[in-house]
């Protein structure tokens, strides 16, 4: 893995919902892929694709979406990260082994996330934490799990 800094990101279309999206940008040339969000963190190219993290930009109420693209940068998987009333700040990202990403965002955690190399089974309430949200699905290609920073 290598942070990919080929993405960038420019401000798309507001959702109907009044959610921010952007514009993927590879080399700064459009894509026509369009995320959830409106602040670029940080992208990290994969052994298959890219994981891109792009934060709303909201004070006080923050949410990191989190994005898996395919070498064809086609979205094969997001997870949300937020609630009502948190904030976070996205910090500390580290490549810690080919398939697992470590970084700081809300509370007194250490968020990971774990790529898998296809497609894996999951129970949508019951493998994340509450905070983590997704489309409803029953296959996942990574998973996201929050350790507590002094367990580190």
């Amino acid at each position: 893995m290598r942070l990919a800094d080929e993405l960038t990101i420019r401000p798309g279309p507001v959702m109907a919902d009044g959610s921010p999206t952007s514009e993927l940008l590879l080399s700064n040339q459009p894509t026509g892929r369009l995320l959830a969000g409106a602040v670029f963190e940080a992208a990290v190219q994969s052994a298959d694709g890219y994981v891109v993290f792009v934060t709303e930009g909201i004070p006080y109420e923050d949410a990191l979406h989190i994005h898996l693209l395919d070498g064809a940068l086609r979205l094969r998987d997001s997870a949300t990260i937020g609630a009502a009333f948190v904030t976070g700040a996205f910090t500390d990202l580290t490549l810690v082994d080919p398939d697992l990403l470590r970084f700081r965002f809300a509370g007194d955690f250490s968020w990971c996330v774990e790529l898998f190399d296809a497609a894996r089974w999951r129970l949508p309430w019951l493998t994340e934490p509450s905070c983590v949200s997704r489309r409803y699905r029953l296959r996942r290609w990574f998973g996201i799990r929050a350790v507590r920073a002094q367990a580190l």
